[in-house]
């Protein structure tokens, strides 16, 4: 689908000898991805997309089809749509619409994240831009993975100093998944949440109760 291993690195770090490559890892966050996107999309929705994506062995990624309908491409890949005042069309009265761009920006399920850096190269300095895939659903299958499965991170210090470390990476995971799926994002970005609200005349298939009724944790996971 949209997570891969090369994914958990950064703030979603899993040691390499736990994951990388590791079939049971890719098992375990492969199904933990395909239900949690079954939950926030609703069947009907998540069966509309899986009927329009094919899984490239080669990159480990699902792609589009070549003639997959364009809400479905702006829904995986993101759109920039006008910023109308009541735009939102909430099921549930969850969602925000603080921004005063004229414009708003859905990153997609699966971003494409670029970065540049420069190489110093016998004294002639070139810049290197580097492009990488992301989903935020890497966060939900990294808190999943960790909380179900014995990770070791190397910590130093007590077992309870590593149990509660473990937590805390857990609530910062879940809390960027949380912002992804339903928070209020600052400048034109939105949330899932707020996107498929926005364009529900496109998504007369997409069910919300089950993002309406999640709860926001903090940093101690607690709600």
């Amino acid at each position: 689908m949209f997570t891969n291993y090369e994914q958990y690195t950064g703030q979603v770090f899993i040691p390499q000898n736990e994951c990388l490559e590791n079939v049971h890892f890719l098992e375990s966050i492969f199904a933990t991805e395909r239900q949690m996107l079954e939950n926030i999309l609703g069947y009907c929705l998540y069966s509309e997309l899986l009927e329009n994506l094919i899984f490239n062995v080669e990159t480990g990624y699902s792609e589009l089809k070549v003639n997959a309908p364009q809400h479905i491409i702006e829904l995986v890949l993101g759109v920039v749509y006008d910023n109308v005042s009541d735009s939102i069309k909430s099921k549930c009265g969850c969602g925000c619409n603080y921004s005063k761009c004229d414009k708003k920006h859905w990153k997609g399920l699966l971003e494409l994240r670029e970065f540049s850096y420069i190489k110093d190269d016998c004294g002639i300095n070139n810049v290197i831009t580097v492009s990488k895939k992301f989903s935020f659903l890497t966060y939900y299958c990294y808190a999943d993975y960790i909380t179900h499965n014995s990770v070791n991170f190397g910590n130093l210090g007590s077992n309870d100093f590593n149990a509660t470390n473990n937590n805390i990476k857990i609530s910062n995971a879940l809390i960027s998944f949380y912002n992804h799926v339903k928070g209020c994002n600052s400048g034109c970005d939105v949330s899932l949440y707020t996107y498929l609200s926005d364009n529900i005349d496109k998504f007369p298939k997409w069910e919300g109760d089950y993002i309406c009724s999640m709860q926001e944790v903090n940093i101690w996971g607690l709600k």
